[in-house]
């Protein structure tokens, strides 16, 4: 299910934007979910070494 809420906004730009702006919202994904979701794809990720564990 979230990978298909994922690949949907992935094509869907627009709805990303009204995420971020409160205009639209995810029934079933927690506030946390979608903090995470909008920072992958806005690519504001923060990292703290190069390397994935």
């Amino acid at each position: 299910m979230l990978s298909d809420i994922i690949q949907f906004l992935v094509n869907n730009e627009d709805v990303v934007e009204k995420l971020q702006n409160g205009l639209v919202s995810l029934i079933g994904v927690s506030e946390e979910e979608l903090r995470i979701i909008l920072d992958v794809l806005t690519g504001t990720v923060r990292t703290l070494s190069d390397f994935w564990y």
